[in-house]
């Protein structure tokens, strides 16, 4: 609301107009205003030489479309150009009417019933013949078009403005009536009239179209509130005033069967008249008597409660308040009491508002200061008087808190209750006290009590004013004079933080704590906002003022109760924005403590001298809106002037000698948020640094010359900001200006031409510095990602230890003798193998921790999966006589990802026992609270220092280290291990941090409770993480020497068996497997297994692949491309994750490490049985003859079946081979062709050709990923509904649903 507090002259606003800068023109009682947003200029303007209007009363504002305006006063009609009158026409008095598109183009229509025309030339009206009765008119309107619209209580008419001869008057043509009907009512528009009919309907007729629209019957809102005063169209919406009543808005609800809802403004007066701003989505109100009111769409919604419009007669400050669970809205106040609005919204108007005051209400005193609900069902209420008041939900009136009080409890403040039975209490004068609260049937009593005890310091400073419980349940206490205290309740410890080291006393004046959902503490002290980092470092801000309250909204930004006002801050900024009047709050001074935040609406409260405003955050998002700058006015000597008077025709400000230029204001018209905006400046000439300014940008005395002013503005929230507006302004030179002064000019531009050059060069210099920047960042990226490749490398070499590790297990464990302390030290074993196996896991996906957000939520058991890995670490730190403090709560439940959280404290822990001093101590404990679990682990020990920590956990640091240790030959596993834990906890959401603390260092993990949404892996059905060994991963360093290559016994009548790899230590492992029923041989070097393969031939060959750079495709190769040695069996085995063609044309069977060893026995058994099946055949006389339908081929038949085949074989992608084709490729008759084959087999040569192609078919779709259209190309088949049919017959199914079994088939096997 805009009232005669912002300098309105008269707060009854007859009229409306806006200007084509944007600017509202208000017409009043008392005379001609205009609004810019932040200051309110009254016409005419003292000492301005304006030309006094005609009368004080504007009854109507109307522009034409050559930027005229033409004044309708109680004394006559002005006509106005910019900011001056440059007609005055005191001929028309009292009622009278105008119909104008521009200034030559006017016809006024008087109370007689006279019309007069306006002449340019003269300057004057005369009268023309009349048009139509003076009573029938309602409205007129004009747009860019010749047709002039005249609404009249008969109907709707069309004319147009007569083209006007030299010195004749303005007329109007022939009238013709488009549309008969009632009226009421018309308002125009820019681009539209609404209209009203007898019977209350709400029209909208368009102009352009000419169309009349049905929108809704207002009659009932009329018969309620009596005469309309104005209409307009609001968007899709619809806003109708009463000239004693108030606005109705009719909100548009498609889903609705009347397709508009009735709704009131709150405005409790009369309104003259409505305006559409034309650049930004507002509607302007003129009331009758309360000023100019401003209704927007906004994404926050400010309500403000004055104590003027609640029913009590109130006048003392509010001091705290609270929405308590069932909805009611408590105010304490100082001195009147408490107040209770039930079922609080802002969207209705309070009614049934309760007070609590009196000798009578139970109150201790009636001057309240804390408000605090209960889990018991009640609110504890805190004020000057003895004790604690409360007030049950359930009934009954206020209450007296008994029991064991303390006998100075009194002038409560603050009240936290951090859990049930205890209550935390800070007063002014008396201390701060710990309550345990009791319970004797339903009332609530204290049991005992203890009165915080913090020292010297604080004894003669007990002014207690506000108290914050953090998220670790520590407290934080502010202090009047002795700053801020920290106090810890489960060690009964404190610390007290002091902010006037550099700063005034008043610093240490704490009147607001809060901990934002960034984890940041925000001090409010007198001297201004502070922030207090975690290790003790305060940080200033650009608030200055003393800070009453603190809360955050739901996008992280800062709202600060002052006694200036509502701040809003934004920390990652630092911008800020303070919202007055002209938001629609009335309260401007502020209370300390009054500022409450309701979780479940975000809404929130702020208590003031006056009442309490309210803060809603809405669903409209408005849309970037960039105004114009514009130059407002001109300041030169004592005068203020407008600028668009100050400014000759061609734009140049011109100063004369002798006078002086003070100020050129600017402003950026946007009425809604006009407070984010600042102004930067400079002058071309005098150096191009940007000032910042207000709007008023100060104008240094200059000395007599042109000068070229350029502006721009920044939005402190958005960071736009416009383009450059430049105003030239000329400075003339006195009278005795000479020629030397001239050179001197001269010379000083020359000088300012070289400045701005060696600025243009140092601006050069800084974009290819910046250049530079970018092209080494890029090749830091660059180099990063080839390191983590590296990384991944290594990963892969890694698995071959595992393998070495689980094949003498696995052998143990089958073997029958086993005891079950050799069986379960076994599975010990392989559980630690398992481990190693996850941290190889952890190197291969090292990429994946750092850039991956993958994780599995589960519900699990936290207890148990401490328990169970903590189980090894026990017994470990026994053996070394470390002194191991486990601490983990019974029966808690957490939701994240288990995996993740148990390799993050076996991470931890490992590290722990690596880095522990000799006999030291590892305390490890984990809390919860506040959807928040804490894990800690204290070691007494020395190991990183804080900036490795960070530079570890720096993205390209992080390489550089390792490669630094690896040069040094350090190993830095230990860092890799806290690397790939950091990745994992902020892959959960989680924090990690790590302190030294010289003779020891700690870790703290916090980590959120997740939500199964949460979780970015597939879905699982079970979300209850049940505990597996597969999370029992062991972490320690374990020194494997290198072995070398072993002999190994041989005995007659036993298969040989060759090994070649790189690794020792697993062709030892292999050969160790079957040194008791195959005679080995092993080799490393693919020379000497040459050499022995040409000394004699093994039955079977076992090849490691882990990196011997190709040898072993050449050695495999050779093997099989040798008609000697190509029905050897070769196994091999590899760690590639993928093997590639290499094992399809040369390996028997492949395995991948880690392998399975009962599955490596079966690969070999089964590949000897083959051979051994396979010459079992060949030795034996069948071998000549081949079955084929039960009968038994001769080896010359089998020949020629053969050269048949591979004839088909040779051209089966040419869909015209036939059985001549094949005849003349063999080199016989076709009728030799089928005597041949008769004898042979049963079925013609055409079957078998197709019958070849369908078995090519089936070959290709199981052993290729080529389409099916592809495969019926290659099989040579002639068109694809044959290839169907057949393949059909044959194998009952589609091609499709073939490759999709076959492929289930082989999935179910691996």
């Amino acid at each position: 609301m805009i009232s005669s507090r912002e300098g309105i002259s008269n707060n009854s606003i007859l009229c409306l107009n806006q200007d084509a800068d944007g600017y509202i023109w208000l017409g009043t009682c008392e005379g001609l205003n205009l609004w810019d947003g932040q200051r309110m200029v009254c016409y005419p303007q003292e000492s301005s030489g304006m030309k006094p209007l005609s009368g004080n009363l504007i009854e109507k504002i109307h522009s034409t479309r050559d930027q005229y305006y033409w004044l309708r006063t109680n004394y006559g009609l002005d006509l106005m150009h910019r900011t001056r009158v440059v007609e005055q026409h005191k001929e028309f008095q009292g009622s009278y009417f105008l119909i104008s598109r521009n200034r030559s183009e006017t016809i006024v229509l008087t109370q007689d019933g006279s019309f007069y025309g306006y002449c340019a030339e003269t300057a004057s009206f005369e009268g023309i013949p009349d048009l139509f009765r003076f009573d029938s008119y309602l409205t007129s309107w004009t747009g860019e078009s010749d047709s002039v619209f005249i609404f009249r209580k008969d109907g709707i008419y069309r004319t147009a403005f007569v083209p006007r001869e030299p010195r004749r008057p303005s007329n109007l043509g022939k009238i013709d009536r488009l549309l008969s009907m009632e009226l009421s009512y018309a308002f125009a528009d820019k681009d539209t009239v609404i209209l009203i009919d007898t019977k209350g309907v709400l029209y909208t007729f368009d102009p352009a179209t000419e169309v009349l629209e049905y929108i809704a019957n207002i009659r009932s809102e009329i018969n309620r509130y009596g005469m309309v005063s104005y209409a307009i169209r609001y968007g899709n919406d619809f806003l109708v005033s009463f000239l004693f009543d108030g606005v109705t808005k009719l909100r548009f609800t498609p889903e609705s069967a009347s397709k508009y809802a009735l709704e009131r403004l709150d405005i409790n007066c009369g309104v003259f008249c409505l305006l559409r701003d034309a650049k930004q989505d507002i509607v302007w109100i003129g009331s009758d008597g309360q000023g100019l009111f401003m209704y927007a769409n906004s994404e926050v919604s400010f309500h403000s409660y004055s104590y003027d419009k609640l029913p009590h007669n109130l006048s003392k400050p509010v001091r705290s308040l609270l929405l308590d669970s069932r909805g009611t809205l408590w105010f304490a106040t100082k001195g009147e009491g408490i107040i209770q609005i039930p079922h609080f919204s802002t969207a209705e108007k309070p009614t049934d508002i309760v007070q609590i005051n009196g000798s009578g209400s139970g109150l201790a005193d009636h001057a309240v200061f804390a408000l605090e609900e209960s889990s018991r069902g009640l609110v504890w209420i805190g004020s000057e008087g003895a004790g604690i008041n409360y007030k049950s939900f359930s009934g009954g009136g206020i209450r007296t808190l008994g029991g064991d009080v303390p006998p100075d409890l009194r002038y409560v403040h603050a009240i936290r209750e951090s859990d049930r039975d205890t209550l935390w209490v800070a007063t002014v004068g008396c201390g701060v006290f710990r309550l345990v609260i009791g319970d004797k049937g339903g009332t609530p009593y204290i049991r005992e009590w203890k009165k915080l005890d913090f020292g010297k310091a604080m004894e003669n400073k007990n002014f207690f004013f506000t108290l914050f419980e953090d998220v670790d349940h520590t407290l934080w206490i502010g202090n009047r004079g002795g700053g801020l205290i920290h106090y810890f309740p489960d060690s009964d410890t404190f610390t007290v933080t002091t902010f006037d080291d550099s700063r005034a006393e008043i610093a240490n004046d704490v009147w607001a704590i809060f901990r934002a959902k960034d984890g940041k503490l925000w001090i409010g002290t007198s001297w201004g906002l502070l922030l207090l980092e975690d290790d003790g470092t305060v940080r200033e801000t650009p608030i200055r003022n003393i800070i009453h309250g603190i809360l955050e909204d739901s996008e992280g930004k800062l709202f600060l109760t002052t006694n200036s006002g509502l701040v809003r801050y934004d920390p990652q900024t630092s911008y800020q924005a303070r919202y007055g009047y002209s938001y629609g709050i009335n309260t401007i001074e502020y209370s300390d403590g009054a500022a409450y935040k309701d979780a479940g609406s975000n809404t929130l409260f702020f208590g003031g001298t006056n009442g309490f405003v309210v803060m809603e955050q809405t669903r409209y998002k408005t849309e970037p809106f960039y105004p114009e700058l514009l130059f407002r006015s001109v300041r030169i000597d004592d005068r203020l002037i407008p600028f668009e008077d100050a400014i000759r025709d061609d734009s140049t400000l011109v100063i004369r000698p002798h006078e002086r230029l003070y100020d050129v204001g600017v402003i950026a018209l946007d009425y809604i948020n006009g407070s984010n905006y600042v102004y930067l400046y400079n002058i071309e000439g005098t150096g191009n640094r940007w000032m910042e300014s207000p709007s008023d940008i100060l104008f240094a005395e200059k000395n007599p010359g042109k000068y070229r002013l350029n502006v721009k503005y920044k939005n402190i929230i958005t960071g736009d900001t416009s383009p450059v507006k430049s105003l030239t302004i000329v400075i003339k030179a006195p009278w005795y200006a000479s020629r030397f002064a001239k050179c001197v000019y001269v010379v000083l531009f020359l000088l300012t031409t070289a400045l701005a050059g060696r600025h243009l060069y140092k601006r050069r210099w800084r974009k290819r510095a910046a250049a530079m920047e970018r092209m080494e960042a890029r090749r830091k990226e660059e180099a990063l990602d080839s390191q983590l490749h590296l990384m991944e490398n290594l990963a892969q070499q890694m698995a071959a230890p595992v393998f070495m590790v689980s094949v003498p297990c696995q052998q143990i464990l089958e073997y029958s003798k086993s005891d079950d302390y050799i069986r379960m030290r076994m599975k010990r074993i392989l559980q630690q193998s398992a481990k190693l196996g996850n941290i190889i896991h952890m190197l291969h996906n090292f990429r994946e921790s750092s850039e991956s957000n993958k994780v599995n939520v589960k519900i699990f058991s936290v207890t148990e999966y401490m328990a169970e890995i903590t189980k090894s670490y026990v017994s470990l730190a026994e053996e070394k006589g470390i002194a191991l403090r486990v601490d983990v709560p019974q029966e808690l439940l957490w939701t994240s990802d288990p995996k993740r959280v148990a390799a993050v404290t076996d991470m931890m822990m490992t590290n722990a026992f690596l880095h522990v001093a000799r006999k030291g101590r590892i305390g490890f404990d984990i809390t919860s609270g506040q959807d928040r679990l804490v894990i800690r682990l204290e070691v007494e020990g020395r190991w990183i220092g804080e900036a490795d920590f960070r530079r570890l956990t720096d993205r390209y640091d992080i390489m550089e280290d390792f490669q630094k240790r690896s040069r040094q030959g350090d190993s830095f596993q230990d860092e890799m291990r806290l690397v790939v834990c950091s990745n994992y906890v902020a892959g959960l959401g989680g924090t990690m941090c790590f302190r030294d603390n010289g003779s020891s260092f700690s870790f703290e993990i916090e980590l959120p409770s997740l939500t199964i949404s949460d979780s970015l892996a597939e879905a699982n059905p079970d979300s209850i993480g049940e505990f597996t060994e597969e999370y029992l991963q062991n972490s320690h360093i374990l020194m494997i020497e290198k072995e070398g290559i072993r002999q190994f016994d041989t005995a007659a009548n036993r298969p040989s068996l060759f090994i070649i790899g790189s690794d020792a230590g697993i062709i030892n492992s292999i050969a160790d497997m079957f040194s008791e029923e195959y005679n080995i041989r092993t080799f490393t070097k693919p020379a000497k297994f040459t050499a022995e393969m040409q000394a004699g031939h093994p039955d079977i060959i076992l090849c490691e692949n882990i990196s011997m750079n190709g040898g072993i495709e050449v050695l495999m190769a050779s093997i099989k491309k040798d008609r000697m040695t190509v029905k050897i069996p070769i196994v091999l085995i590899t760690s590639l994750q993928q093997v590639d063609s290499l094992t399809d044309e040369y390996a028997d069977s492949v395995l991948s490490l880690p392998i399975n060893v009962k599955a490596l026995k079966a690969a070999v058994k089964q590949n000897l049985n083959r051979i051994s099946s396979l010459r079992e055949y060949y030795n034996s006389a069948i071998s000549v003859y081949e079955f084929s339908d039960g009968k038994m081929l001769h080896s010359e038949d089998k020949m020629f079946l053969e050269k048949l085949f591979k004839v088909i074989q040779d051209n089966i992608s040419d869909s015209g081979m036939t059985t001549g084709t094949i005849a003349q490729k063999m080199g016989i008759s076709l009728r030799n062709l089928y005597h041949r084959l008769s004898g042979i087999v049963t079925v013609t040569p055409s079957n078998i050709i197709r019958e070849y192609r369908l078995t090519y078919a089936e070959h290709l779709l199981t052993k290729t990923k080529l389409s099916v259209d592809e495969i019926i190309y290659k099989a040579g088949f002639a068109n694809r509904g044959t290839f169907f049919k057949n393949f059909l017959a044959k194998y009952d199914c589609t091609p499709k649903n073939y490759r999709k079994q076959k492929m289930e088939d082989m999935e179910e096997r691996g």
